[in-house]
């Protein structure tokens, strides 16, 4: 085909749009009575279009302001959502995710690809990432748990997750954010700043026990990454550090700013380096490897 696949704006189109080697364009306000699928094209829809599911090979994906449409899948490609636009499950490989100020989705999911919620935004269910990070800007809303692999999670102010923040191999950082649940890392900093709250306990944990989070043996450990609860935030958990007798890198630090609060305890590995100023409810537990 020579030309791209084309719906004219403030039309109406019944059925699906396919296409094997040209891009999709879909005009501002148009209908879409079906699914569109491009193989070898992207897909490009103008402001609040209304569309079925989304299907792209080889070419990113790309929803203007205020579109309505179904689940989203891209294989070597992006997904980009405009302010204010909904959508079902959005997934990449090879390809990163961004929602707009305001957009909400039902789930974010990519392997190889970044997410990124805009100011407001809301996911219903989680986000998961496999080599790539996780941003939820200010005021933006996760329904569930945040998981990466391979990648940093950071949360800015106001914002909440109804769930969990777990990674390996990636920092944590909150700043004036709420978490309902934990927060957990293997090989990665957890930084709980500016106000911000964690529902449950805040984990940093290498334990040889299971093999897809620790070395080969006989092999070196990373850095295990450092915990600092920061002036005006509360853990309404633990906070734990727990590692491997075998453990040979960089002893992680643990730091309790005054004017933070821990109503949990304290339990850490003896060779855990502690400057705590602020109060802890359960007290402070040193545990031998």
């Amino acid at each position: 085909m020579a030309e791209p696949v084309m719906v004219s704006a403030d039309s109406r189109h019944d059925g699906d749009l396919v296409s094997r080697n040209e891009p999709i364009i879909v005009g501002d306000r148009a209908i879409v009575e079906g699914e569109i699928s491009s193989r070898n094209g992207g897909i490009q829809l103008g402001i609040e279009v209304v569309a079925g599911d989304l299907d792209s090979r080889n070419g990113s994906v790309t929803v203007a302001q205020g579109g309505r449409v179904g689940s989203i899948e891209s294989r070597n490609g992006s997904v980009n959502l405009g302010a204010g636009t909904t959508a079902a499950d959005v997934s990449t490989r090879n390809g990163a995710i961004v929602i707009a100020a305001g957009g909400q989705v039902d789930s974010a999911e990519t392997r190889n690809g970044a997410i990124e919620l805009g100011q407001g935004a809301s996911v219903s269910a989680g986000i998961v990432t496999r080599n790539g990070a996780i941003a939820v800007a200010s005021e933006a809303r996760v329904g569930a748990s945040i998981s990466s692999r391979n990648g940093s999670v950071t949360v800015l102010e106001s914002a909440e997750v109804g769930g969990a923040i777990e990674t390996r191999n990636g920092e944590i950082h909150l700043s004036g954010a709420r978490v309902v649940e934990h927060l957990r890392s293997r090989y990665g900093d957890i930084r709980v700043r500016d106000g911000s709250e964690v529902g449950g306990d805040v984990i940093i944990e290498v334990i040889d026990q299971d093999s897809s989070w620790s070395p080969l043996s006989g092999h070196e450990y990373s850095d295990a990454g450092s915990i600092w609860i920061g002036p005006g935030s509360t853990v309404n958990g633990d906070v734990i550090i727990r590692l491997d007798a075998d453990y040979n890198a960089e002893a992680p630090e643990l730091h309790v700013a005054e004017g933070a609060a821990v109503h949990g305890k304290v339990e850490v590995d003896q060779r855990v380096m502690t400057n705590i100023e602020g109060r802890v409810d359960g007290g402070v537990e040193r545990t031998e490897p």
